[in-house]
């Protein structure tokens, strides 16, 4: 009889810990449903109030809302935004339409951080492929260490061969892991943002740009962000950006 009311209290606290839960997710979703609504509707603000706060409150958004977001912005010619969702969609999809529909906007406003070379195309296609690559190369890695643990126990004797293979692909694998790692972007809002030579108001002015260019945000600190702007370290006001992995 003593087990009994243990049980009624372990259910009644499952009760309470899963019913947040539950109307937290029926809230996420009745949100979505009415913002799909008014997205068909053609009520794009009023949709687009919806699909940003759900971004605010859970921090994320499903690929295809990300798209209807990213189309309401750039509607409403706010070019920054949009392109700060299509990269987004395009992290998550790789969808190549998607990558030409950013070039054109960027190249439309003549926009910095975009350009697509060799070198970045190279760097797409290995985060791309980066899983099956990082398979195969730690498998024939871990084949070599077999085989020389193997003679060096059989044979007693090292195989030079094997250990350079061996180094140089760790080497290739950690060189891999270091040029896919993911990098502390930002997109630029604001039509008139100043690019300084150092975190200070009274700071040099290196350039007055507007809205939309991408670059790389090296660090941050209290108002200002460290960034690389056309090979050279400067800073802009953190309130000036969006900041996202990529």
């Amino acid at each position: 009889m003593q087990s009994l009311p243990r049980k009624i209290f372990v259910f009644l606290l499952i009760i309470f810990t899963l019913t947040p839960k539950t109307s937290k997710s029926q809230d996420i979703t009745t949100e979505k449903k009415s913002a799909d609504s008014l997205f068909n509707d053609r009520q794009y603000t009023q949709a687009l109030e919806l699909y940003e706060s759900s971004i605010s409150k859970n921090g994320m958004l499903s690929p295809q809302d990300l798209l209807k977001t990213a189309k309401i912005r750039e509607g409403l010619g706010d070019f920054d935004y949009a392109l700060y969702y299509l990269t987004k969609y395009y992290k998550i999809s790789e969808d190549e339409f998607t990558s030409e529909k950013i070039s054109s906007i960027a190249d439309k406003h003549n926009l910095y951080g975009y350009e697509t070379d060799d070198v970045s195309y190279a760097k797409n296609w290995l985060k791309k492929y980066k899983k099956p690559i990082l398979i195969s190369l730690t498998t024939l890695l871990t084949v070599l260490f077999i085989i020389f643990a193997l003679q060096k126990v059989i044979k007693k004797q090292n195989n030079v061969a094997i250990i350079i293979s061996n180094f140089m692909l760790a080497l290739i694998i950690l060189s891999m892991l270091f040029i896919t790692s993911d990098k502390q972007m930002g997109i630029v809002t604001g039509k008139k943002v100043l690019v300084m030579a150092t975190p200070s108001p009274g700071a040099n002015l290196i350039e007055q740009i507007g809205a939309g260019h991408k670059v790389n945000v090296i660090s941050q600190k209290d108002i200002w962000s460290q960034i690389d702007w056309n090979g050279q370290l400067a800073f802009i006001r953190t309130k000036n950006l969006i900041v996202f992995e990529e």
